[in-house]
């Protein structure tokens, strides 16, 4: 895998291309805040101490629950908003690359089912 060599918060690490080949690092301003994110995950297999590795890498997935709860809460609530705009279901699945159904779903609350191996698609 090609990567990026990039600074972040004093710790040198390698960026991850996204699925089109692109760092994310190199992509626009408006995907700014999940660059972030990737990148901080990214500097902890930087870090050279694996004991500083390890605290870290546990630190956040302690805290990955209550966030995804919240960024769940944050969508939801970006859907409603958008709804009471008066913009249509297929205005926001095109605008959020979603399907029509799926956004019924998560303005609903309603939380996507992962199959399991042994369930049939």
């Amino acid at each position: 895998m090609d990567t990026v060599q990039r600074p972040l918060y004093g710790v040198h690490c390698e960026a991850r291309p996204d699925r089109k080949g692109t760092a994310l690092a190199d992509q626009p301003d408006d995907e700014r805040e999940v660059r972030i994110v990737l990148e901080t995950v990214d500097s902890l297999e930087a870090l050279d101490d694996p004991a500083e590795r390890a605290r870290k890498a546990g630190r956040l997935l302690a805290e990955l629950p209550d966030q995804q709860a919240r960024l769940r809460q944050i969508r939801q609530a970006a859907i409603a908003a958008m709804r009471a705009e008066n913009i249509s279901y297929r205005k926001i699945a095109e605008q959020l690359g979603l399907s029509l159904a799926r956004v019924q779903q998560i303005e609903r609350g309603e939380r996507g089912k992962k199959q399991t191996p042994d369930q049939p698609k």
